[in-house]
């Protein structure tokens, strides 16, 4: 519902939407413009990507609706949901590794769901790209094989698992390419299926611009992080934003947007990253301060800038101190 209004020069609109079953509202903003077309449709962008998507209002009460029912009630995308919770906190192995005990229930219960097999899929991957597999792990292997299972298998994949399993691929490619451009461009091809299923889930675009980026594609990059921004309400995505601007060599724009990088989980990302734009810039000695907080965790660091998903840093930062 909404309320509209014109004050000789622009349209005006206030818009909130509510949950018809309890009262609640699930979202509310007021936007102005000096074409009324253009009102509606930011209106349109702003709505979806405020309730819909991995992070929206819909998905933050499911999760309470799934956590509320008695453990023998639950269906299986209340187990997906359980674990799905955990798994987006990115807080630690074991959190992890409680998702994944979730949906490997839910699998015994529903041992044909597509859902929570590419659920699982997206926990080795992470397992992998978080350093949390024990050494010699196959986790990213495991992941592909889950994913390709799940798309191309014998039973047709909904929409939804379709896009969990290309954006799966696309991070997956990335992140184990070594360099490669024929995988890069797997990868950005896996990202673009994703985005054409799920054009406005503002944190798989965050995500994704980020290997478009390092796939070569920087204006795919900054048009899908372009588009995270401009829907979601609360944009947090700074260190894919300044990944891109690295990449593009625009090291101002790039350092900016690292600053205000502040989800927890991404901190020691975004020291590697600072430290790779300041040596960029000539600023040595700020670089090397950076470089020798890292230093307590030297093998983990070195670990991520190697591996291919993070090909865009300069392995010689490390060699700077």
């Amino acid at each position: 519902m909404g309320a509209g209004r014109d004050d000789g020069q622009n349209e005006n609109l206030r818009a909130r939407l509510v949950d018809a079953t309890t009262g609640r509202n699930l979202w509310a903003d007021s936007f102005s413009a000096s074409d009324p077309g253009k009102v509606y449709d930011e209106l349109t962008d702003k709505i979806v990507g405020s309730v819909a998507g991995e992070e929206g209002r819909i998905r933050t009460q499911e999760y309470a609706k799934a956590w509320s029912k008695d453990p023998v009630d639950l269906d299986e995308y209340d187990y997906y949901l359980r674990g799905h919770d955990l798994f987006m906190r990115f807080e630690s192995k074991d959190t992890n590794n409680q998702a994944y005990r979730i949906w490997h229930d839910g699998s015994l219960k529903y041992p044909d769901s597509q859902l929570l097999k590419i659920a699982m899929a997206w926990y080795f991957y992470a397992d992998a790209a978080w350093f949390w597999q024990n050494e010699g792990g196959t986790d990213y292997k495991l992941a592909e094989e889950y994913a390709r299972e799940v798309l191309y298998g014998a039973s047709h994949a909904s929409l939804q698992i379709e896009r969990l399993g290309h954006s799966l691929l696309a991070a997956v490619y990335a992140n184990t390419a070594d360099g490669n451009p024929s995988r890069f461009q797997e990868a950005l091809k896996e990202a673009k299926k994703a985005v054409e299923i799920s054009p406005y889930d503002t944190f798989m675009l965050g995500g994704l611009s980020s290997i478009a980026a390092r796939a070569g594609d920087r204006e795919v990059a900054l048009e899908w992080i372009e588009r995270a921004r401009n829907h979601s309400p609360r944009f947090e995505n700074y260190w894919a934003l300044s990944m891109i601007e690295y990449i593009g060599q625009n090291y101002d724009a790039a350092l900016s947007a690292a600053e205000q990088e502040n989800r927890p989980y991404l901190q020691r990302d975004k020291l590697i990253l600072l430290a790779s734009i300041l040596m960029k810039k000539g600023e040595t000695e700020r670089a090397r301060a950076i470089v020798g907080e890292l230093a307590k965790d030297t093998d983990l660091v070195t670990a991520k800038l190697s591996q291919g998903g993070y090909s865009y840093s300069d392995p010689n930062i490390l060699r700077q101190q």
